[in-house]
């Protein structure tokens, strides 16, 4: 069932909460992060301007029930986000998506919030499967999809992404 409001999700430490007007600056500095402009959707270079768009987005796709987006928090901060989108196009097409900032890569916390938003997903949302596409060249997050219970499939896909055709492997998750 679909709360009114996106909720607090926490465990070991990490918190996943919806992103609000006071993470701009952070969530505009991470962004500024070569790997992170690489290996995902965000404009390059990132301005605080695409930080409030994509604050926009995420609430806009929430009341549309489209997307739940969350900000990966411990008690330094904002440590990075992970989404769930394409939640209107059934309960076995949600994507994932996860960003780090390279201040909080390497200590475990992706692997746990991808773990937090599945749990919730699965039983709150009743989704089935959740998927990643991530490009084999991207061993980190490889690392956080299969630490958090994700497995590779056989077959690859292409897409473009940023003008440029790449390779992508579907990583499954399933409740």
């Amino acid at each position: 069932m679909w709360p009114q409001d996106p909720p607090i999700l926490s465990d070991a430490g990490i918190t996943l909460r919806a992103p609000d007007d006071a993470d701009v600056a952070v969530i505009t500095k991470a962004c500024a992060d070569l790997d992170i402009a690489h290996f995902t959707r965000v404009p390059q270079p990132y301005t605080e301007a695409d930080a409030r768009d994509y604050l926009a987005l995420t609430r806009q796709q929430w009341a549309e029930r489209s997307g739940a987006h969350f900000a990966i928090c411990d008690l330094s901060g904002l440590l990075g986000m992970c989404s769930i989108f394409h939640l209107d196009e059934g309960p076995d097409q949600v994507e994932l998506g996860y960003w780090m900032a390279p201040w909080a890569r390497g200590k475990g916390a992706a692997a746990q919030a991808v773990r937090i938003l599945c749990d919730w997903g699965h039983g709150q949302l009743g989704l089935e499967r959740i998927y990643a596409m991530i490009e084999d060249v991207n061993l980190a997050s490889i690392r956080v999809a299969t630490a958090a219970g994700f497995r590779p499939l056989d077959a690859t896909e292409d897409g473009e992404l940023k003008g440029t055709m790449r390779q992508y492997r579907r990583y499954e998750h399933q409740a």
